[in-house]
């Protein structure tokens, strides 16, 4: 009798874990293939938790290739993942990306749903004052510089400010961006982030060190990734690059070879 009750209360277990796993099977749908997505499951609920995604075949599948260098999307996914692990996303599914290494002419700003495989935004996107005029060239985590961070940030919580409809960022590089809220770092609308500025003036223009964007995306860009997703603003910046802790390839499981084991 002793042995049927335990019988019974590890099978009542076993199905609640299922139920569980079931109600989130899409959790970390990195793949797009259910048996991994279960195996992410079982490594979460169980504390064996990796998490490895095939750049390669996620470049594709989003169609980055003309319009993102594969290397920045890597270093955004190894960042990412060590984020997921130092339980700092909320919002798991998007992945903002801003690529400095561009003039401001360009469209450097990227917001991609990593579930659905789809590009949500691409659109321009302003530097700051002192970090350069049309390519930014200078970066700084300093309270009065004017100047762009870069670095890994989590969206907060949004207000209405002088520039409108704002998201709050905090920064999470140690040294790169972390006085981002004592600087007022925040994503909003402007109207010198456009294409008429571009053909007057030759760039858009600059803020005092916010990712600024067109007024035209403003609203629904910022309900969409606010609270809780990722934004890595990205430069080649050897000192950045060398000493982010978000960048160690170590912890983080990523690999562009076709290699389908998740540990």
């Amino acid at each position: 009798m002793r042995w049927f009750k335990i019988a019974t209360l590890f099978i009542s277990f076993l199905i609640l874990i299922s139920i569980s796993f079931y109600m989130n099977i899409n959790t970390l749908m990195l793949y797009g293939n259910k048996t991994k997505s279960i195996k992410h499951m079982y490594m979460q609920y169980f504390g064996n938790y990796e998490i490895e995604i095939d750049v390669d075949r996620l470049y594709s599948q989003i169609g980055l290739e003309p319009i993102l260098d594969k290397d920045i999307f890597e270093y955004s996914l190894t960042g990412y993942t060590n984020l997921i692990k130092n339980n700092l996303i909320k919002k798991k599914s998007l992945l903002t990306i801003i690529d400095y290494t561009k003039p401001s002419t360009e469209k450097r700003l990227y917001v991609i749903d990593l579930y659905d495989k789809k590009l949500l935004f691409n659109s321009l996107v302003a530097h700051g004052k002192n970090t350069g005029v049309k390519y930014p060239r200078y970066f700084s985590n300093e309270v009065g510089s004017l100047q762009s961070s870069l670095g890994f940030f989590i969206t907060l919580g949004t207000y209405f400010g002088q520039n409108g409809y704002s998201l709050k960022l905090r920064g999470v590089d140690d040294d790169f961006n972390d006085k981002a809220e004592d600087r007022y770092i925040v994503m909003h609308g402007a109207d010198y982030v456009s294409e008429g500025f571009i053909k007057e003036h030759g760039r858009i223009g600059r803020s005092w060190g916010c990712p600024a964007v067109p007024n035209e995306i403003t609203s629904s860009l910022i309900n969409i990734i606010k609270e809780g997703s990722p934004v890595f603003i990205y430069h080649n910046d050897t000192k950045y690059l060398n000493s982010s802790k978000y960048l160690n390839t170590k912890t983080a499981s990523i690999t562009n070879r076709k290699r389908h084991s998740l540990l």
